[in-house]
């Protein structure tokens, strides 16, 4: 089983494909997915088939219009990243073999049933050791993701979190203090989540449904992080309308006066 210290450090060579510098959140993604899986108790290796779904619907509401198109990517390359310490994969011996860039359609994923999941010794650690996935899910979260966007990803995964903060500021690697000093990668579509006016907080804090976040927190794709400026909203209700306008107003007076 390996340390505390030798999980955290495997998890900071996470590579991301990059597109007009803007990092894709596919491998992030699925790593906390595989993380609130272990937390329920559920076996180390899972077929692509079972996580699908899950994994389609976070891409497509954390992620670029076209994220979950390309949502077998991560299943597969993860294996590569930090020298197959990461991510195990398990199926026909004639799929596995292939190079590293010969990646699985979805239907050859379905079809041939691949399984995927931590390495054993990495999972042992992750189940045993007190606060250790935690510590390892809020690392993941601070590095790849911004602050507005935790509390959802954590909430559509069904992660607990409590614990990690003790594991978390008990263990430090020399590697991830000089990455946390350096603001978190954009992902595609996330942005700056936060509008950029009072008013446009406290319409969005009044919206009718309480169930899900506002329009403009849901989809908007930010120029800085190479996506669009619509809003292809998943909730159209008037107070949500009334919250993305009084933000596309702000921000729209503030550049003028710029």
């Amino acid at each position: 089983m390996k340390t505390a210290i030798e999980v955290l450090d495997a998890f900071e060579n996470i590579r991301r494909a990059q597109r007009a510098g803007v990092y894709a959140p596919h491998k992030p993604m699925l790593i906390l997915l595989a993380l609130a899986r272990l937390q329920r108790g559920e076996p180390r290796l899972v077929e692509f088939t079972a996580v699908d779904a899950l994994l389609k619907q976070l891409l497509a509401e954390f992620g670029s219009s076209s994220a979950a198109k390309s949502r077998h990517y991560p299943f597969w390359h993860l294996a590569t990243d930090g020298h197959g310490a990461l991510w195990d994969l398990s199926g026909p011996r004639e799929i596995l073999k292939r190079p590293a860039g010969a990646t699985p359609s979805l239907s050859e994923l379905r079809e041939h049933h691949i399984k995927a999941g931590f390495p054993a010794d990495v999972d042992e650690a992750l189940r045993h050791l007190p606060g250790l996935l935690q510590a390892v899910a809020s690392r993941v979260l601070d590095t790849h993701f911004p602050a507005t966007l935790h509390a959802d990803i954590v909430a559509t995964l069904g992660l607990d979190l409590d614990g990690a903060s003790e594991l978390r500021d008990g263990v430090r690697s020399p590697r991830l203090h000089r990455r946390r000093t350096a603001q978190a990668r954009p992902v595609f579509g996330s942005g700056c989540c936060a509008p950029t006016s009072t008013d446009a907080a406290s319409a969005a804090s009044t919206c009718a449904s309480g169930t899900h976040r506002p329009a403009w927190r849901r989809r908007i794709q930010w120029h800085h992080v190479g996506g669009r400026t619509s809003s292809p909203t998943a909730c159209r209700c008037a107070r949500c309308t009334t919250s993305y306008s009084i933000w596309a107003f702000s921000l729209s007076s503030q550049r003028s006066t710029a």
